[in-house]
């Protein structure tokens, strides 16, 4: 199976209430400590212990590490170990991580913008819709604290059938910034192609953090090593990411916005949260240094795992428990609807390319010569993801089971005999790799070659 997919955490707050004679809701919360970044599986609180290898990234073991707090730096040496660096003040930390080879600093220069204390409090929440109706509903609050970096989200939920529907972006306006006071924002329903029932729904308002674009996980210490470094970066290295390195001693993830899609062609799904997808099929010698394990038939550092049932992946110490222990992380598989949305990429035809059948993105029967291959060594979708099609099938979290429309971050039947498997590989045909073809295979068999692992770096609840 692939191993692809891991998610990343984000933090909103939640208000809801309900009230009466014309006001939908009126909603108020406790201020709340925020902290967007974990580190070597440490919460950040009010110190942050930082490993740091000066052949991490400069290449060699005599380079200088130099790590700096929002430009000044706080610490400067050579080898490898961990200290503890403690952060002064409230607010924003921007925590860089650089080596320097004969004081020249090189290409890649890791940030992790760290919020301490970030407080805030929402009151006074109310909503109301427009008479005459037309579509739109009016939503005040007040704001205390500190959101400097914070992105709002507004939704409303289903006190039916709990329900979710999630505020695009282009359907609010109005006051959406993030300075203390009165607040007065705009949600157009119609202009999202929303219809709700307006006196069944709570409706919330929060602030998440901002993320950067790439979260990398070095994994070199291996199968015995207590936790894994984790860097959030803002952008692709002057070598890009498709290198060996990146395929076996780091494991690099690609942040997925929220939006709507139409999942398999016909269904309409919403999902309200952004996550980490990872760029690759988790490679075999990720998977060795993760699990100090060899479960594949074809042999190589860079091919994908394969040979891997869906319990293995999961259950007791497996790949995904590991991962969880030694980041801090919340990592799993993707659900389908994750899945899918990742390899449309924004796209409507039968494959993230097109309506035909393109070699050139895609190991599959008709080309494979009946083995696998090293990941990223065919064309990307339109986010940067390597075979999404082809190689591969790729285990989904969810069980197998019917699809409906209007679902908002569905997590697939409750219970089930098969679990969902995703994207075809290099033993089936054309109509197999499509973006929507769906297949289920028994969680405790492993056998078939053709299955892989994906991890997803899933958003906190």
């Amino acid at each position: 199976m692939k191993t692809r997919k891991l998610i990343a955490a984000f933090f909103a707050i939640s208000v809801a209430g309900m009230s009466y004679g014309g006001t939908i809701c009126t909603c108020t919360t406790s201020p709340v400590a925020v902290d967007t970044v974990t580190v070597a599986g440490n919460p950040i609180v009010d110190s942050l212990p930082i490993s740091y290898d000066a052949a991490w990234i400069g290449g060699d073991a005599n380079a200088t590490v130099v790590i700096a707090d929002n430009g000044t730096e706080v610490k400067r040496t050579t080898g490898a170990g961990e200290f503890t660096h403690t952060l002064t003040g409230d607010g924003r930390h921007e925590l860089t991580y650089t080596t320097y080879i004969g004081g020249v600093a090189q290409d890649e220069v890791y940030t992790a913008t760290v919020f301490k204390n970030w407080q805030y409090n929402i009151s006074n929440v109310t909503a109301k819709q427009r008479y005459p109706w037309n579509g739109k509903v009016d939503i005040k609050y007040t704001l205390a604290g500190d959101v400097t970096a914070g992105l709002l989200m507004v939704t409303a939920s289903n006190r039916v059938d709990g329900t979710t529907y999630a505020a695009a972006a282009s359907a609010l306006s109005g006051d959406t910034g993030t300075a203390e006071g009165v607040h007065h924002v705009v949600w157009d329903l119609n202009a999202q192609g929303l219809e709700i029932k307006l006196d069944e729904v709570v409706f919330s308002v929060g602030y998440v953090g901002t993320p950067k674009p790439y979260c990398v996980i070095d994994l070199s210490g291996g199968a015995s090593a207590a936790s894994y470094p984790v860097f959030y970066v803002s952008s692709v290295p002057s070598g890009g990411f498709n290198t060996d390195e990146y395929k076996t001693t780091k494991l690099v993830l690609r942040l997925i916005e929220p939006g709507t899609f139409m999942m398999g062609g016909s269904y309409q799904v919403t999902l309200t949260r952004p996550f980490y997808c990872g760029i690759f099929e988790v490679t075999q010698k990720q998977y060795e240094l993760v699990t100090g394990s060899k479960p594949s038939y074809f042999r190589g550092d860079t091919l994908p795992v394969e040979s891997v049932s869906w319990n293995t992946i999961r259950r007791g110490t497996s790949f995904v428990w590991k991962l969880q222990a030694r980041t801090g992380l919340n990592l799993d598989l993707p659900t389908e609807a994750q899945w899918e949305y990742a390899c449309r990429a924004g796209t409507t035809t039968t494959y993230y390319w097109g309506y035909a059948m393109d070699g050139s993105y895609c190991w599959y029967m008709d080309n494979s010569s009946s083995t696998t291959h090293p990941v990223g060594t065919k064309k990307p979708n339109a986010w940067g993801l390597y075979d999404m099609s082809g190689n591969v099938c790729e285990w989904c979290l969810d069980w197998y089971g019917s699809l409906t429309s209007g679902m908002t971050d569905p997590t697939g039947s409750f219970s089930g005999s098969y679990r969902v498997l995703r994207g075809g590989s290099w033993s089936l045909t054309a109509a197999h790799c499509t973006s929507s073809y769906r297949d289920n295979f028994d969680p405790s068999e492993g056998g078939l070659r053709r299955r892989r692992l994906s991890p997803c770096q899933n958003p906190v609840k």
